[in-house]
């Protein structure tokens, strides 16, 4: 990997907490030092993942959402081929931001060693942005996409971007 970095928030939803969990959507977005955010969205066929897991309760979960994901047509190990090409597509190591690092990069690295792909990034480039939320409060602003993953990336990484600004840090570059 190069020795410059490239921070990306990601977000998943799926159809259960454990990392086992069939994954419904992937969104991210490029943050600092890029003025343009780049980002990517696919939908998962959840019929193609058929040795992953699914929670009655988090199905009940989804049927009080007004915003369920459609049907994606491609397969799992497609998207996170495609995934894994945006990531590395700068040439720098990817740094990953999650609310909370317990979660998306859970299943994602599940999903990456039970479908043969290569995991695109280090073990110790996954950052916290829920932590750094706790520790640097700014007035939050509703997020109007809130339970989609591109949407969700984005709103995250506004809040960042604001915190960041407000508490003069920089993102590792």
């Amino acid at each position: 990997m190069s020795s410059s970095k490239i921070n990306v928030m990601v977000d998943i939803e799926t159809l259960d907490v454990e990392e086992t969990a069939v994954i419904l959507s992937i969104g991210a977005c490029t943050m600092e030092p890029f003025e343009e955010v780049n980002t990517f969205y696919e939908e998962i066929d959840v019929f193609t993942q058929t040795n992953r897991t699914q929670s009655q309760a988090t199905l009940d979960w989804w049927k009080t959402q007004s915003n369920f994901p459609s049907k994606g047509i491609r397969n799992l190990k497609a998207v996170l081929t495609s995934f894994s090409r945006y990531l590395t597509f700068y040439g720098a190591e990817p740094i990953l931001w999650c609310k909370g690092t317990d979660f998306d990069t859970k299943i994602l690295s599940h999903a990456f060693k039970q479908e043969g792909v290569e995991v695109p990034w280090k073990y110790n480039a996954v950052r916290d942005f829920r932590t750094v939320k706790k520790l640097f409060p700014v007035p939050s602003v509703p997020n109007p996409n809130a339970h989609h993953a591109l949407g969700d990336a984005l709103h995250q990484a506004a809040e960042l971007k604001a915190i960041a600004q407000q508490y003069s840090f920089v993102l590792e570059s």
